[in-house]
């Protein structure tokens, strides 16, 4: 009994410790500067460090911009919430994406259509690939090079 109470006092003081020397970050408590010790930390504990840690994914202007345009929202509406990622028709997707030009341009590691992908897997591929031959009106209108 007295063994497992000095037990419990020493995990109790070194979670104190711990406290004091480190902000807590959802999934895990660490400090943000240093990352090797973080995943230690993680996965000595069981947490998912990765996940809790990756920087949130952002759309540029243009991105919103296009992406509004494509998947028909209406003219005036530039907010991300406005985007109509599952968009399946003679195109897919929220960037109007053909399958074959999809895949080509290598959608295919994420999903076999660009509406069955995520919003910030159907961007990464548009970063890659966006031209203003393949959205002639749209990227124009929103700043892109013609």
């Amino acid at each position: 009994m007295l063994a497992r109470l000095a037990a419990i006092g020493a995990i109790a003081s070194l979670a104190a410790t711990h406290h004091a020397t480190a902000a807590h970050l959802p999934g895990c408590r660490a400090t943000l500067t240093d990352t090797a010790g973080h995943r230690a930390l993680c996965r000595r504990t069981g947490r998912a460090w990765a996940l809790a840690h990756r920087p949130r994914f952002r759309m540029t202007p243009f991105e919103v911009c296009v992406a509004n345009h494509e998947s028909g929202a209406p003219e005036d509406a530039y907010n991300p919430a406005h985007i109509n990622w599952r968009y399946d028709r003679d195109y897919e997707g929220a960037f109007n994406w053909t399958n074959e030009t999809w895949l080509a341009e290598g959608g295919g590691r994420y999903a076999a259509h660009a509406y069955e992908a995520s919003p910030e897997q159907q961007t990464l591929i548009f970063r890659a690939h966006a031209n203003a031959q393949d959205w002639p009106n749209t990227v124009p209108a929103c700043g892109g090079v013609p």
